[in-house]
């Protein structure tokens, strides 16, 4: 059982944006809280070895206000107050697992919202293990309510938001020793009733139909005191309006050695392909790809005491991470760490 509660108290003061290919935007301050408090619970019973079932409940009570001008030659305000509850009960099935032995996972949520309708998702989960490689497939729903802000917050509010809902597909193989791993897979996702910001209408909408479908490809290496790790994702979407910072490829890869037991040199570098964006002085965009190269070293001096040290970008590419944003260059960072 868990309870929690907590408060976000922010202050902006925008000067607004001069109008461009898009129209401009006002200045606007504001003075937000948001307030959330969160209890859950489960149950676990252990029928017998390979057999589970998992039951339980939540609840969820958000509150938001704001006090602001939005300002349009005139000062008008832009005050609301909103707030919600969201009651949610659970159930999970889990079947066999195990080293090396077939797994089964069956699930089923209901959330009711005090603002809409109700909501039933589920979720399958497989894994099979087939001499040396391991097949996994999966289906589940999702389900998620707009938030607070993009339901109240004057000028970009949109109070007819509906939930986001998802359905989502993924099947992988996948290989693990002792000396590395490798796993290739796939995934779709379809989403209905999509959340995003549109900035020609300058407020959140609902997208009636997206798909997102791609391969991911990991693979590590344990070769003595090397270790190495790298990852390739491709991105397709399909959208009847462009969705922004979503690039068709990006990847990573990293090397460690260990030269000491006490110091090791690691190198990484990230990469991604152009990716549409949009901004009120240009409109819809398409921002340039990119690639990365980072180097870092970390020293053990005590059992207590770490220091470690990361140049990031040494190629000192320039790129934008979204449109008139520029990179900071390279970067230089050094941290100390004490344990007590």
């Amino acid at each position: 059982a868990s309870v929690s509660w907590s408060r976000q108290d922010a202050r902006s003061d925008s000067p607004g944006i001069a109008p461009g290919v898009l129209d401009g935007v006002p200045p606007i301050s504001a003075d937000t809280r948001f307030d959330r408090f969160e209890a859950s619970g489960d149950v676990k019973w252990i029928a017998r070895p390979g057999l589970a079932l998992v039951t339980g409940l939540a609840y969820r009570d958000e509150d938001g206000r704001s006090q602001g001008i939005v300002d349009f030659g005139a000062p008008i305000p832009a005050d609301f107050a909103i707030g919600r509850r969201l009651a949610s009960g659970f159930a999970e099935v889990l079947v066999g697992g195990g080293t090396r032995q077939p797994e089964a996972i069956f699930a089923i949520r209901h959330d009711d919202p005090s603002a809409a309708r109700g909501e039933w998702t589920g979720r399958a989960f497989g894994r099979v293990p087939l001499g040396p490689v391991e097949l996994t497939a999966s289906w589940s729903e999702g389900y998620k309510l707009p938030s607070l802000y993009a339901l109240a917050f004057p000028f970009i509010a949109n109070p007819a938001l509906r939930p986001e809902r998802s359905e989502s597909l993924e099947a992988g193989i996948g290989h693990s020793g002792r000396k590395g791993r490798i796993r290739l897979g796939w995934f779709r996702n379809r989403f209905t009733d999509l959340i995003d910001f549109d900035p020609a209408l300058f407020t959140n909408v609902n997208r009636s139909r997206v798909v997102t479908e791609g391969l991911e490809a990991e693979a590590g290496l344990v070769l003595g005191a090397i270790t190495a790790d790298a990852s390739l994702t491709w991105l397709d979407v399909t959208s009847a309006t462009p969705l922004r910072s979503r690039p068709r490829w990006q990847g990573a890869a990293r090397l460690a050695w260990r030269l000491r037991d006490d110091l090791v040199l690691d190198a990484a570098g990230r990469f991604n392909s152009r990716f549409p964006d949009s901004s009120v002085p240009t409109g819809p965009i398409s921002v340039g790809g990119h690639a990365e190269l980072d180097f870092g070293a970390r020293w053990t001096l005590t059992d207590r005491l770490t220091l470690s040290a990361v140049a990031r970008n040494l190629s000192g590419a320039r790129f934008e991470e979204s449109v008139g944003f520029p990179s900071g260059g390279r970067v230089l960072r050094v941290t100390v760490a004490a344990r007590f």
